[in-house]
């Protein structure tokens, strides 16, 4: 709990957090395929209107892990010290994945 505190990492999640939404919403208005953003902090999901597994086995390939929920959504759980720089490769990852599809 210390290092918590020492580090801040609740209000790094809280930023961050809203950094990644921020994102995945622009990618929503980008691409048809996305109904839906979801979620809160650092758990956040995309509701496609198609399969994911496709998404989440190219993302795989491209070194990303996230999974797939209810054969539709796109869940991401990243770990508490996530940066933006790292949320920016995953949504370039994604935006080229949905481009391609």
């Amino acid at each position: 709990m210390k290092n918590f505190e020492r580090e801040n990492i609740v209000e790094h999640c809280r930023h961050v957090g809203a950094y990644f939404k921020e994102r995945l919403m622009s990618l929503k208005d980008q691409h048809e395929v996305i109904e839906d953003v979801r979620g809160i902090g650092l758990l956040l999901g995309l509701k496609l209107n198609t399969a994911g597994a496709p998404i989440v086995t190219e993302c795989m390939k491209k070194g990303f892990l996230i999974n797939c929920i209810q054969e539709s959504i796109l869940r991401f759980i990243p770990p508490l010290i996530i940066t933006k720089e790292e949320i920016d490769s995953l949504i370039s990852c994604l935006d080229e994945i949905l481009m391609a599809s």
